[in-house]
């Protein structure tokens, strides 16, 4: 769907799309824990230090048959920290096969640009054995290089998530180095793992009614709805001269809204009352309606005490246990701490089954070693991104082991929410502004010199359904993409 616009003499395109619409730019992956690049020289005896890898890609399905499904690998962009003469930088394309009779395999192959200091080097990677480290929709491969010299050996295991982006709220504020002069941010904006500020605290909350005008307040839970509302919860007890007394945990919506209580969540488990206000940490609206939960004390019920840790749904049911969510990490439990110590903050169902969550304590793992609070992390056993990597992009000053993790929100490709749009651009003088109702949770607005793309980001992933931006010079074509 799209409109035609003529606007001072420039004709402009603007059209609708949804994440899912674009099946044939695929499902952006991202380079998580566990990806690193390996230049070795055999001769000179040097030790083998695996640099950190990063960066994006789109898995695009080609085509499937009944054993084997056929997938490329799109704009690869991939990352190191500085080496040598600075950052190595990866870029190109691929092929993945995944599929088998009696037993799942893949086979990869990437030809790619390696950019290492002065030298530009054209290589092709593929898999060192043929068995699956991640199971589909992650990625998990190690790779070598298929031209080897006798002074050069590159290697690269990647492992990805299918993820575009990733937002999250921190327990302790910071200063950002990376725009000196921007001050002091205290906890309770949502964050983009990219760097920059993507929901203000103000933003959140300026609709409760809460008199006088209250500094930043700290978050706990955190998701997106349907719409661009944003659903969270409130770490203290606040009173709202509109909503009334707001127990801390109560679930909240950026329009202004008592989403649900804490209480009224926890209904179906009987609780016993009085009891002490049981808080909210994390929270999951699923797309039926279900919301997964965690409390931040333990609640007495007519079926016993219920655990604070466990990730528990509105109909009654304990969806996950702590216990097993940790069990893959395999915790080595030191004296003075155990299970109800390390607690739940964060929590990501996926639709495939996995897991993703932070805990409010780190412990020491069997299978990957220190685990800090808030790490996110998988039920399968692996880290996903350590807590001081999520800020990285904002250079912190303060010299912390971790800023700790009140809640994330994901952003996929994967299950993407179809959006009906309603556009109007009024004229601007030399600009063009966007403005649109849809089903989504979020959009982006995309342009391109050309209408068959390719198209690339105007603008950031947004919860507001408008944009400003700049005309081009003899006009352009604009997308807003909703997920």
């Amino acid at each position: 769907m799209g409109w035609i616009l003529r606007m001072g003499g420039a004709l402009y395109w603007v059209m609708v799309c949804s994440g899912a619409f674009l099946r044939g730019e695929g499902v952006r992956h991202r380079l998580v824990e566990g990806s690193v690049f390996i230049d070795n020289c055999p001769p000179s005896g040097r030790p083998v230090v695996p640099l950190r890898l990063r960066g994006t890609f789109d898995l695009v399905l080609d085509h499937e048959d009944p054993i084997f499904r056929y997938y490329r690998l799109t704009n690869i962009d991939w990352t190191t920290p500085a080496w040598g003469d600075g950052p190595i930088r990866i870029t190109g394309q691929g092929s993945l096969v995944v599929g088998g009779e009696v037993a799942l395999t893949q086979r990869v192959l990437l030809d790619v640009e390696c950019l290492m200091g002065t030298n530009r080097l054209r290589r092709h990677f593929t898999h060192e054995t043929p068995g699956m480290l991640r199971a589909l929709p992650n990625l998990g491969v190690d790779l070598a290089a298929v031209e080897t010299t006798w002074t050069q050996v590159l290697r690269m295991s990647l492992r990805s998530a299918p993820l575009r982006e990733l937002w999250f709220v921190t327990d302790q504020g910071f200063t950002p180095g990376r725009l000196p002069g921007e001050g002091y941010h205290p906890a309770g904006d949502v964050l983009s793992m990219d760097g920059r500020v993507a929901v203000p605290n103000q933003r959140l909350t300026s609709r409760l009614g809460m008199m006088p005008i209250v500094p930043p307040l700290g978050v706990d839970g955190l998701k997106i709805l349907p719409g661009g509302r944003v659903l969270f919860s409130l770490r203290d007890r606040q009173f709202s001269e509109v909503l009334g007394e707001l127990p801390s945990g109560a679930l909240l919506t950026s329009d202004g809204t008592v989403f649900r209580s804490p209480l009224d969540l926890l209904k179906p488990f009987h609780p016993i009352w009085p009891a002490e206000d049981p808080g909210l940490d994390a929270v999951q609206v699923l797309d039926d309606g279900t919301v997964l939960f965690s409390t931040v004390r333990d609640v007495p019920t007519t079926r016993g005490i219920q655990s604070h840790g466990d990730v528990l749904d509105s109909h009654g049911g304990v969806r996950h246990g702590l216990k097993s969510l940790l069990a893959a990490f395999d915790p080595v439990w030191e004296s003075g701490l155990d299970l109800a110590q390390v607690g739940l903050d964060a929590v990501h169902e996926w639709p495939h089954g996995e897991v993703w969550f932070s805990v409010v304590r780190g412990f020491q793992s069997k299978g990957v070693g220190a685990v800090r609070g808030g790490d996110v992390l998988s039920d399968r056993g692996w880290i996903v991104y350590r807590n001081l990597e999520l800020m990285e992009g904002f250079e912190p000053v303060e010299d912390l082991a971790d800023f700790g993790l009140g809640d994330f929100w994901v952003l996929t490709d994967g299950v993407g929410s179809a959006v009906t749009v309603r556009i109007r651009v009024p004229p601007m003088g030399d600009g063009v502004h966007l403005e649109w109702n849809g089903t989504g949770r979020v959009w982006q607005v995309e342009a391109s010199v050309r209408l068959e793309g390719p198209y690339s980001p105007a603008g950031p992933v947004q919860c507001e359904t408008e944009w400003t931006g700049a005309m081009g010079e003899g006009g352009g074509y604009f997308r807003v993409r909703g997920w």
